[in-house]
Order: structure tokens, then C-alpha cells, then sequence
């Protein structure tokens, strides 16, 4: 089994999806601190040609919150969210598509901001035909003196998994030797983006989910970017 270990994002790019199909079970930092400025309540699209944010509005928190304590801002009109997106992708070849996974109703005011994006990331997943497990980092148990990679050794354990892999960012973070001495494999996922038709002057990687799901014709289409990845080793 192989496993994957990511913080919860709204509507992430590609790669991110490249992590959830390379593993059998993706399990999501329901319980770690909230990162500000991070990737976990906004994202990138494109309208008229220029990238814009879309973003979710959380209530003023403590600095130490956790991301399962987040609750999103009683201003916030989901109508926005779903103006944003026609407005940028009513003409697209694959709008239709969408609508199939936009969950933006979810998005009310004064949700569990974690629970929104938890059953956003699987209607996606669903929608795109991958059947990775989702799990919460909620669901072990660690002592208060594990940190970063003896967390992640204690979640292999727990789910007899032989091999994590993370995206290619974390190199940083985590020793082949330390998890090679635990007899768990560690792979990085490294991501190939292809070009494809999009509304702006010159190609730009790393938009949304939404962005290819929209631009592209069919599934078919989606499918092949999906597996433009590859596993790479020590």
C-alpha cells in the first residue's frame, strides 16, 4: 500500500491530484495548524486573460487554530463563487463539467470550513474517477513528541503501508535513510503539466482543478493529464 499525507486545499491544481492518484490512501492534516496565506482557502483561475484568486472568507481565529477549526465568514455569499466561475468559464468546452463538482452550496456561511473542503476534494476525485481513500490525520493517535516524519511512519504502520509518496516540494522535508531504516519506501511525485487551450496570452501551470476541468473537451482528455506524473526514487 502506499500512502500520501497532504493538507487540505480548495480546488487544487493538477499536481495535487497526481499525489491522490499515485497513492491508495490520501489522508488530510484535518488537525494541524491553519497556514495563513497558503493554498488551503483559495486558488487560481483565470478570467479575461489574467489570473484572479478565488477565495473562501474564514472568521477571525487564534493564530494556533487548526484547520478543522476553521469556520468560514457569515459575510460570505457563495453566489459569488458561482458568478466568478461563469463569468470565466460559461463559453469553455467543458462548463457542464463544472457544475458537475462545483459544491459551492456547501460553501454557507458558517460552516466547518475543513468538512467543505473534505467533501469538495472527494465529489472531485469522484468526478475525475479516482478512488483513492480519503482519510484525517484526526484519525490516529500520536504522541505529543511526534513530529513531521514520525508522524508519518506511525500512519504507514497503522495502514501496513510499504511506500509514501509526497509532491516534489517536500524534498526538503523528509530522509530516504529515515524512512529506508523503517522499511517504508519514499517516493516523490513529479509532475509533467501539457499544455492545453486556455484564456490567457501564454500557457500558465498550476490553475485550479477547475481550469482544466473546464478547458478540457471530455474525460478522456482530463485522464491524460491525470497521469502525466511519475514516481521518482532514491
Amino acid at each position: 500500500m502506499r500512502i500520501g499525507v497532504m493538507q487540505p486545499y480548495f480546488y487544487p491544481y493538477l499536481g495535487y491530484f497526481h499525489l491522490a492518484n499515485a497513492v491508495d490512501v490520501l489522508v488530510l492534516t484535518d488537525n494541524y495548524k491553519f497556514t495563513k496565506q497558503s493554498w488551503i482557502n483559495r486558488n487560481r483561475i483565470i478570467n479575461e486573460k489574467r489570473i484572479e484568486y478565488l477565495s473562501i472568507p474564514l472568521m477571525r481565529s487564534t493564530d494556533a487554530s487548526r484547520i478543522n477549526e476553521k469556520i468560514i465568514a457569515r459575510e460570505f455569499k457563495p453566489q459569488d463563487i458561482r458568478n466568478k466561475l461563469y463569468n470565466s468559464y460559461h463559453s469553455s468546452p467543458n462548463f457542464e463539467g463544472i457544475c458537475e463538482v462545483l459544491d459551492s452550496e456547501k460553501f454557507l456561511p458558517g460552516s466547518n470550513f475543513f468538512e467543505v473542503l473534505e467533501t469538495s476534494l472527494k465529489v472531485t476525485l469522484r468526478y475525475l474517477g479516482i478512488q483513492t481513500k480519503i482519510m484525517r490525520t484526526s484519525d490516529f493517535q500520536f504522541p505529543d513528541f511526534f513530529k513531521g516524519t514520525d508522524k508519518i511512519l506511525h500512519m504507514c504502520s497503522e495502514l501496513n503501508a510499504s511506500e509514501y509518496s509526497n509532491l516534489s516540494g517536500g524534498k526538503g522535508l523528509y530522509s530516504f535513510t529515515d524512512f529506508k531504516s523503517a522499511g517504508v519506501k519514499l517516493s516523490f511525485v513529479q509532475s509533467s503539466f501539457t499544455e492545453y487551450q486556455q484564456n490567457s496570452e501564454s500557457f500558465i501551470p498550476g490553475l485550479s482543478i477547475i481550469d482544466i476541468i473546464a478547458r478540457n473537451v471530455n474525460k478522456e482528455s482530463i485522464q491524460s493529464q491525470l497521469a502525466s506524473f511519475e514516481l521518482a526514487y532514491e
